[in-house]
């Protein structure tokens, strides 16, 4: 199989009429990133060209670097004549093979994946976004999405960061907003929490603390651990507020107290004494 790299200059590349990218094209403004990012970098990946240099992979490599001021770049050069010949195809088939398979197998990265290497990159030194983009050549907004895409709350506790991390991604994003709205030092109690319980769970300790009520996270935990969740009932606001003080002025867990409510009075001797009272 006849491959080659060489430097040609930009004006002697053409698009392929196999080249698949018609509709997924970017706007001005992200070739424009695409293209500072270029200049900063360089091209990591080679065009993909025939031997008549018609561009096979790389369209838009091609748009940004001469959007980037380049002349000339790098191009691997497929003989795909030869190469229909070895496989027993028609050149086309072989070139149509070629445009799609090179998107195929780019596995992109998530953007919570950069969003964690910038925390990283982050910790190397005093380097805020602002630096990080100006280096890769990419806009700060760019920068800020991928950041905030890997979740870490504002002002987590040190160190729980990889625990958090782990979550799954849909309970992440809520958990995320539960722990910035607490104190710091209920951040790892909240976390624990959450690995181990529902998302429900965990916003209700949330509300039992803002509400001024103790919350006994070790036995929530636990709990979560034996049995399952509580089935949901309507409790009026005011009856819930009520008890919420109740448990407030007596230091009770509201959660605890109430799941130790419901089996007292779940055994047939106490039943009955309520039945009494109506």
């Amino acid at each position: 199989m006849k491959i080659s790299l060489e430097r040609v200059p930009l004006d002697r590349l053409k698009i392929s009429k196999w080249n698949p990218r018609i509709e997924s094209v970017p706007t001005d403004e992200k070739l424009e990133e695409f293209a500072k990012n270029i200049k900063k970098i360089s091209l990591l990946s080679p065009i993909i060209v025939n031997k008549n240099y018609e561009i096979l992979s790389g369209g838009l490599r091609w748009r940004a670097l001469k959007l980037a001021g380049f002349k000339e770049t790098d191009v691997l050069v497929y003989d795909t004549e030869e190469i229909a010949k070895e496989i027993g195809e028609s050149v086309d088939m072989v070139e149509a093979i070629i445009a799609i398979s090179s998107d195929l197998y780019k596995y992109e990265l998530r953007t919570s994946e950069k969003g964690s290497i910038l925390e990283r990159v982050r910790g190397l030194g005093t380097y805020n976004l602002k630096d990080i983009a100006e280096k890769l050549g990419c806009s700060e907004d760019t920068v800020f999405r991928w950041w905030q895409a890997a979740g870490i709350p504002t002002g987590l506790k040190k160190g729980l960061e990889p625990r958090y991390k782990k979550l799954p991604v849909r309970k992440k994003l809520k958990v995320r907003q539960i722990i910035e709205s607490l104190p710091e030092e209920a951040h790892a109690e909240a976390l624990n929490l959450a690995e181990k319980a529902t998302l429900r769970e965990v916003e209700n300790a949330a509300k039992d603390i803002h509400a001024g009520a103790p919350v006994d996270f070790e036995w929530r935990a636990q709990y979560a651990q034996e049995d399952t969740e509580l089935v949901q009932y309507r409790i009026p606001k005011v009856v819930m507020a009520q008890f919420r003080s109740l448990c407030k002025q007596y230091n009770r867990d509201p959660y605890k107290m109430f799941v130790e409510a419901i089996r007292y009075f779940t055994s047939e001797e106490h039943f009955k004494l309520l039945l009494d009272q109506q």
